[in-house]
């Protein structure tokens, strides 16, 4: 099956920058100064680094669609 992400990269890679971090490479410092506390862990943020909106552990196609759009939008 298919990330989420992946799927919604494609729709919306020109206007978000998708970026993807895996503890086992990344390090536990990188995860531990994004706060993210569980796996898989989704943030949308401005470029100037205000948070728009977090969720972690599975999430639905529909919902984070709706996260960027909204983010988008302001």
């Amino acid at each position: 099956m298919e990330p989420v992400v992946n799927r919604l990269e494609g729709d919306y890679e020109d206007r978000v920058k998708f970026v993807y971090l895996n503890a086992n490479e990344d390090g536990k410092q990188a995860f531990q100064a994004g706060n993210f506390r569980g796996h898989p862990a989704f943030v949308l943020m401005r470029p100037d680094g205000e948070e728009l909106w977090r969720q972690f552990g599975i999430v639905d196609y529909s919902l984070l669609e709706t996260a960027i759009v909204e983010a988008l939008e302001q």
